[in-house]
């Protein structure tokens, strides 16, 4: 079967693919997701209704699955380059701070306020280590920093 021809003003069939996508997360999950048109990407604004934590594989998966057992998982996309995104409830503190164990390990960062996060669709089972579900809460922000501060203490 041949791909369908597109003309330049008509928009690449995959846009469509995350149109979708995007309609899931901000239908279903209500997270503040848009379509990133030029890469060819979701994304999704921080701050407000959702903040991200990012860890290198190494600790994040020790710390997602200490969460998982603690029934506080949440969704965990991860990335070609070894790196983990935590999706959690928005931080109560402002600004956004790491304790000084996580910061200076260089393993951990926190998004700050109004930047964006790449999203996987949720249909790239591969991409996600705990898929979003809706009607499902986000993991306190203040529950993933402690978790994971409990994973690099035991790393020594």
């Amino acid at each position: 079967m041949s791909k369908p021809a597109t003309t330049p003003n008509s928009p690449d069939l995959s846009q469509y693919t995350l149109a979708a996508e995007m309609t899931f997360f901000i239908d279903q999950l209500n997270w503040p997701v848009s379509l990133d048109t030029r890469h060819q990407r979701l994304v999704a604004r921080i701050g407000c209704v959702l903040d991200a934590i990012r860890m290198r594989e190494h600790l994040a998966e020790p710390t997602a699955h200490e969460l998982a057992v603690s029934l506080m998982s949440g969704p965990v996309c991860r990335d070609e380059t070894g790196w983990w995104t935590f999706i959690t409830a928005p931080c109560r503190g402002r600004p956004i701070t790491l304790p000084d164990d996580l910061h200076h390990s260089r393993t951990v960062y926190a998004l700050p306020r109004g930047s964006e996060v790449v999203l996987p669709p949720v249909t790239a089972t591969t991409r996600w280590w705990c898929q979003p579900q809706p009607g499902r809460p986000l993991p306190p922000w203040s529950a993933v920093v402690a978790v994971a501060r409990s994973a690099l203490s035991r790393r020594g």
